[in-house]
């Protein structure tokens, strides 16, 4: 409740409150729980427009984001989501989404149409996760939250442990230190009670040098940093500056009635603040030597000329304990032995509000200007924590057990540290308010803690009572490393301009420009990660992991969207270890493999769960250690630990072949797009390329060869090598190079839709549904490359394969002499060794089945081979000191990205140049970066679609008018939105009457798809 002190001041009454900030009120032992979610709207959009202005951790995203919710006014927010109601559940499309944001949002004085547009394209598509092409209110209200929620939980400053490092004395071995004060230069300064010394150290705590006062003893230190000098105020009620490089006094000037007990430097301002035992607040001009202003005293008469007293004025009334600067607030905080903590207009010096709630003295404030949270601690033992701008208590944290005596925020991180007189430290995490560590500092003989401060250079503690103890701040473990463990997988998402990497239970996300993390997502497994793949959007991540289970995660924030789950696996996807996983782009389907010794294909395109589609039972006799899939052929291989490789039809299971001529642990598998065929590697550092349907020779052998790299640890001598990962580039003529013969001409994306014609025609005709599949189609490889069709037919010009094996070499083939030489032999058909013109049909990608293949043995690969001569190395090259974990081909700009057990994911140029490696502590010395990735011309991109899409908008609004010259259902929800019954003297019944006809409105219907299931497997209809 907020009751008036005086006139511009708003005091908060502890007693008889509950913390609007606080959802579902407190715990048992007093602790609450932070949310926005019942913050008001002009309060939440105050919070949301101080953290758009932070430039340090709130990306442009984020700030786009909050620069819309800064511009929703209650009213505004009311239209918006009628808009979304009136189209049923359907949704907007992103043209409707844009026009309607467009024209009721102005941001003509922050950015053009076209920037607005394009961070309208980019927000509508981090919202429109499953990529329906739609955007429902529910989707848009959620992402709102989850921004908000988990804006700081995944960024790279994860809270480590402090741990003791030493004991040291402070000086005297008697005298308890009175204070101490970590400054801007990076010193520290404490001195003793009753002394005239003042101990001045660095940042590893060695004694600089000792100031001694000629005058009295010292009650409290100051740095000034503008003008370099230490101030020392003493108990001759005077204030002594020092040079800050000589510590000799420069000037004094005297302080009058009181003394001080506090100084602060404000550096803004340039003054010096000060506090006394009279509980006076006064500012001074160094420079001049003279009194500036007296906090609160500018309005100190009545109307009728009397002096009003320090409670009518709404002063502090006893010793003022602590003054600090609440950044980029222009306000001053102060705490005092009267329980209160006043808040000053900074510039003026008058009382803006006071905080009420310690139920004794204060002795300690701190600010986080990151996270917008005022710390408070005193005599009593809680942790107060306030929102400044509205005198809200957050929250109340009750650990301590006796009266504490310092809080302080670590500079630029989350972190929280308080400790009480008994020496207990606790360390709390600002973004959720859980503490994190408790330790103690332990005083050698008996006594208080009397102080603490941080170090913001190094983040270390030192805490003073009669000894100084030193605790040390974690540092990251490996720098040097990409990861404290193997990682399992490394990718580029060229859709966010960021690599991807996993391993244990943990995914990093790195900026692609400057090779830094941004977010690491934490223990999103229960188990260690096996396996990683993305969406056909780059908008989602997909994990399996060692027990079986297969998520998946919005790439944004982490969040855990849906889970691939079936009651016959035991909740599971798989019973056992997932090995491999794939994502066919074509029809959003991810294909995984595990230790069950099944191939499992589920459907990824239902929004709240993973939809099995099919699945082969004993598919091996042992655990299947290799993937592939071929949307051209509509094919999958896979490979066993009994050497044994098979052929599988991707639509109805069954087996095309089975094939036994390895000898050793099939290790890798990979179709070669467009041409019909296959490589198999074993761990014997064999390579077999197979022929596969529809050639007239498949399942026979084409060539075969042995990975034989130089082995550094063997004298350089050639030694067999198994292949691990396998990545093949296939350029056309006229083309740039692409992956898996995939070209990324931007001109063939209009033609996407056409390699399903066939199927459209035969099971769909020329219905609305069938249109809408279409749309979907193009919508699928949005980021991913085009699939060539017919009318693309050219001759292959460069056909190579890049491999990883087991030692950390990366090797590259160039197949084109050996297909030639098949196609001479075979015939340059896909009935011969040619390539597919197109993919061959899938009648029905969404078919149920679940096929026990009884893991049958098979038959040995026949026919004349292709010598193995025939296989050139283009080049060779020692990547990693382990075994290569995966190896992507990166198209723009043209590089190689690896990962490795060596826990390190490393990018490289076409010809084996390291480009740059990503390491968790930064660059090593003289490493650069240099991946070329072109911003400007991706903003440029972007800028483009802005413009393409307000073209659309104009035509819509062109459109909005019908001949009749009356508006149409767009035009008049828009009008509604730009009228105001409450302004134009309707009230609530003017508004009730818009909100009617507003209701008469719609917006044209999408038809949807129910959501896959083995009931409605292979049907297709709308949504009632």
């Amino acid at each position: 409740m907020h009751s008036p002190d005086h006139d511009g001041e708003e005091k908060y009454d502890e007693g008889s409150r509950t913390s609007p900030l606080l959802k579902g009120g407190a715990d048992e032992d007093g602790r609450g729980t932070f949310s926005l979610t019942g913050v008001g709207l002009e309060e939440g959009m105050k919070i949301l427009n101080d953290k758009r202005d932070d430039d340090e951790g709130f990306d442009l995203d984020d700030r786009f984001i909050a620069e819309i919710m800064m511009s929703l006014n209650n009213e505004k927010i009311a239209t918006l989501r009628k808009a979304f109601e009136q189209n049923d559940d359907d949704g907007l499309s992103l043209a409707e989404f844009v026009h309607v944001m467009t024209s009721i949002l102005d941001m003509g004085h922050l950015m053009t149409a076209d920037q607005f547009a394009a961070n309208l394209i980019e927000f509508f598509d981090q919202v429109d996760i499953n990529g329906d092409g739609a955007m429902e209110w529910d989707e848009f209200t959620s992402f709102i939250v989850e921004m908000g929620m988990n804006e700081h939980d995944h960024q790279p400053d994860a809270i480590s442990n402090y741990f003791f490092t030493a004991t040291k004395e402070t000086g005297n071995h008697n005298a308890y230190v009175q204070d101490i004060r970590y400054h801007k230069n990076d010193t520290v300064t404490m001195f003793d009670f009753d002394s005239k010394q003042v101990r001045i150290y660095n940042s590893k705590m060695d004694l600089v040098h000792t100031i001694i006062s000629n005058s009295g003893q010292v009650q409290c230190c100051e740095f000034l940093a503008s003008p370099n000098l230490y101030a020392i105020s003493t108990n001759d009620l005077s204030v002594n500056f020092y040079d800050g490089h000589s510590y000799q006094v420069v000037k004094k000037f005297r302080t009058p009635n009181q003394n001080t007990t506090v100084i602060r430097w404000i550096e803004s301002e340039k003054l010096l603040f000060t506090g006394d035992t009279r509980g006076s607040i006064k500012a001074w001009d160094c420079q001049d030597m003279e009194e500036k202003f007296e906090m609160g005293m500018r309005d100190a008469y009545s109307a009728a000329g009397g002096l009003l007293s320090r409670r009518a004025l709404g002063l502090h009334r006893d010793i003022i304990l602590d003054i600090i600067e609440l950044e980029g607030l222009e306000v001053v905080a102060s705490a005092s032995i009267d329980r209160t903590i006043k808040l000053w207009d900074l510039p003026t010096g008058k009382l803006r509000r006071t905080l009420v709630g310690h139920k004794k003295g204060i002795r300690k404030i701190t600010y986080s200007s990151e996270y917008r949270f005022l710390i408070s601690v005193g005599f009593d033992f809680d942790v107060l924590v306030w929102n400044p701008y509205v005198a809200n208590l957050i929250l109340r944290l009750s650990d301590h057990g006796c009266s504490l005596c310092g809080a302080e925020i670590i500079p630029n991180t989350p972190i929280l540290v308080t400790a009480d007189v008994e020496g207990s430290f606790k360390v709390w995490d600002v973004r959720n308010w859980k503490m994190n560590q408790t330790f103690k500092a332990e005083e050698k003989r008996s006594g208080q803690l009397k102080g603490f401060c941080a170090l913001a250079s190094t983040k270390s503690i030192v805490a003073v009572g009669r000894d100084m103890h030193v605790f040390d701040y974690e540092k990251i473990e490996m720098p040097e490393f990409s990861d404290e463990f193997p990682l399992c997988s490394a990718l580029y998402n060229p859709t966010t301009s960021t690599f991807i990497t996993c391993s244990n239970k943990f995914v990093k996300i790195w900026d692609a420009g400057e090779g830094k993390i941004m977010k690491v997502y934490r223990n999103l497994s229960d188990s260690d990660i096996t396996a990683m793949c993305l969406d056909f959007r780059e908008r989602k991540f997909i994990l399996g992991d060692h027990d079986g289970s297969l998520h998946c995660y919005d790439f944004l924030n982490g969040a855990d969207m849906k889970e691939f789950a079936y009651e016959e696996m035991d909740g599971k996807a798989h019973l056992d270890e997932i090995t491999k996983l794939l994502y066919c782009d074509e029809h959003a389907t991810v294909i995984s493999t595990g230790w069950d010794k099944t191939v499992s294909i589920h459907s990824e395109s239902e929004a709240d769960e993973g939809v099995l589609l099919r699945r082969i039972e004993n598919a091996h006799n042992t655990d299947i250690t290799a993937l592939s899939h071929s949307h051209t052929l509509s094919l999958i291989a896979t490979g066993s630990a009994d050497s044994r490789l098979k052929v599988w039809d991707y639509e109805f299971c069954r087996m095309e072949a089975s094939l036994n001529e390895h000898n050793s642990p099939i290790t890798c598998v990979q179709f070669l797009d467009p041409f019909p065929a296959l490589m198999s590697c074993d761990a014997g550092g064999n390579v077999i390329l197979w022929a596969v349907r529809p050639s007239k020779v498949k399942n026979r052998i084409m060539a075969r060869w042995k990975n034989r790299p130089a082995n550094k640890r063997a004298g350089g001598k050639p030694q067999a090598a198994a292949i691990t990962v396998i990545t093949v580039a296939c350029k056309f003529a006229g083309e740039t190079r692409g992956r898996k013969g995939t070209s990324f001409d931007e001109a063939e994306g209009e033609g996407e839709a056409e390699a399903e014609d066939d199927f459209v025609d035969k099971h769909m005709g020329s219905s609305e549904e069938a249109q809408r599949w279409i749309e979907r189609l193009k919508r699928l490889t949005k980021n991913r490359a085009k699939k060539r069709g017919k009318k693309d037919q050219e001759e292959v010009e460069e056909f190579l394969i890049y491999a990883g094996d087991e030692r950390g070499n990366v090797v590259v083939w160039d197949l084109l002499p050996t297909m030639e030489g098949l196609m001479k032999e075979y015939g340059g058909t896909p009935q011969g060794m040619g390539p597919l013109e197109g993919p061959l049909e899938c009648g029905n990608p969404r078919r149920h089945i679940v096929y026990d293949a009884g893991a049958g043995g098979g038959g040995r690969g026949w026919g004349g081979e292709v010598s193995a001569n025939s296989v050139s190395i283009i080049s060779t090259w020692l990547a990693h000191e382990d075994s290569v974990t995966s190896l992507q081909l990166i198209d723009d700009p043209q590089a190689i990205l690896t990962s490795s057990t060596d826990r390190l994911a490393k990018l490289w140029k076409m010809n084996g140049t390291v480009l740059g490696v990503l390491r968790q502590g930064g660059p090593k010395r003289g490493e650069t970066w240099e991946f070329g990735l072109d911003t400007r011309a991706i903003g440029v991109k972007k800028l483009e679609d802005g413009g393409k899409i307000m073209d659309e908008v104009r035509e819509m609004e062109a459109l909005e008018l019908d001949s009749s010259g009356e508006e149409d259902d767009m035009s008049s929800t828009l009008t509604m939105m730009s009228y105001d019954p409450l302004a134009a003297g309707g009230g609530m019944a003017g508004l009730a009457r818009a909100e009617r006809e507003q209701e008469s409105v719609s917006y044209r219907k999408t038809p949807k798809r129910i959501p896959i299931n083995p009931a409605t497997v292979g049907r297709r209809r709308k949504r009632k």
